[in-house]
């Protein structure tokens, strides 16, 4: 009968080699991204996709100069921007850091109140 050999514990040098993994502290890689995106110069709406919902909305087989789409998505992306703000700002005076539903509905309904125009898509 062979013998058996007791096992050897491996070595725990691998161990303590390796570096402990980087864990952020909450919000840091969010204001990163931020930062990236202010600085971005392209649109963020990918420009295929934009122009397939422009000529669904139109319903009607135009022609589109490239620089009509590109006025209408900066349009749109600043009309989304500016919603945006304005529900954190909402958010914000409700004491929360997160925006909800119910913080866009109501910016929704003062623009629509304020200047008698709603933004794009909402329902009256």
């Amino acid at each position: 009968m062979p013998s058996e050999k007791p096992h050897r514990k491996h070595p725990q040098t691998l161990q303590s080699t390796q570096k402990p993994k980087c864990c952020w502290k909450s919000g840091v890689v969010a204001r990163r991204q931020i930062k990236r995106y202010q600085k971005l110069m392209e649109p963020l709406i990918p420009r295929a996709p934009f122009i397939r919902l422009i000529r669904e909305d139109l319903k009607v087989d135009f022609r589109l100069q490239s620089s009509a789409v590109s006025v209408l998505q900066e349009a749109a992306e600043m009309t989304l921007v500016k919603e945006f703000e304005m529900t954190q700002l909402a958010a914000i005076y409700a004491k929360r850091v997160m925006i909800q539903q119910k913080d866009m509905k109501l910016v929704q309904a003062m623009c629509l109140h304020m200047t008698g125009f709603a933004f794009p898509g909402m329902k009256e």
